[in-house]
């Protein structure tokens, strides 16, 4: 989760936060911004963040956060959004509805928690984050956050500038978020064409998860196996 976080509101400001959380709470201080430090101290947080400050870190975190326009949801604040991860089990599973005729441009998220056999689903939904990537608009190099699907919300439609019906579309860039990802068949093998016409455009991190997520997909009956197929032809090219 805090991964996640880490990508989407970007290293910079989530470094900040990071470095006053340790100030404040330890009296750790970190002058240098140098990648080692920012990886140090990101380990820290992570060995010393429980349960107990989670609060005075999503304080730090908001007060840097807030400073960057288009980085959380319209009056809502850190806490609301992370709480929703740290507060609940488990992790959702984002189903991307395209619409190839007409609204092209017009995309539908829908979130809910990833179960398989024998697991129960609780209806529970989170303050969820993403980002993507097209064919006309990669910009795999940018990991912040776009826009929210809100928690309570178990369908959220999305506006995706420029999109026609024979762009790929890919969630979750460098598979930052903390949930899975499903599409239809027409779009996998939009999107495994695309890695294999230009592998090296792709981080291998959301080849990793486009593969783990079908086979997941496939196993419980999600997905059948085309997908899967198609996705298996970008191995020898990635």
């Amino acid at each position: 989760v805090l991964r996640m976080f880490y990508y989407m509101f970007g290293e910079e400001t989530f470094m900040q936060g990071v470095r006053h959380y340790l100030q404040t709470k330890y009296g750790l201080y970190f002058c240098s911004k140098t990648p080692f430090l920012c990886k140090f101290s990101f380990l820290l947080i992570c060995s010393k963040y429980s349960d107990a400050d989670e609060e005075d870190l999503f304080e730090a975190l908001q007060q840097f956060v807030q400073l960057e326009e288009g980085l959380l949801p319209a009056d809502t604040d850190v806490t609301t959004v992370m709480s929703s991860w740290s507060s609940q089990p488990g992790f959702p599973l984002i189903t991307v509805e395209r619409n190839y005729a007409g609204a092209t441009n017009r995309v539908t998220l829908r979130q809910e928690r990833y179960v398989t056999y024998g697991e129960y689903n609780q209806n529970l939904t989170w303050w969820v984050p993403y980002n993507f990537a097209t064919a006309k608009n990669p910009g795999f190099e940018n990991t912040k956050v776009e826009g929210w699907i809100p928690q309570n919300s178990s369908s959220w439609e999305i506006i995706v500038d420029s999109l026609d019906a024979d762009d790929y579309l890919l969630m979750n860039k460098h598979a930052a978020g903390y949930y899975k990802v499903m599409y239809d068949a027409r779009n996998y093998r939009l999107i495994s064409d695309a890695i294999i016409n230009n592998h090296s455009l792709f981080p291998s991190t959301n080849i990793a998860q486009l593969l783990i997520d079908a086979k997941d997909f496939l196993d419980y009956d999600f997905v059948s196996y085309p997908p899967l197929l198609d996705l298996l032809r970008v191995r020898g090219h990635a």
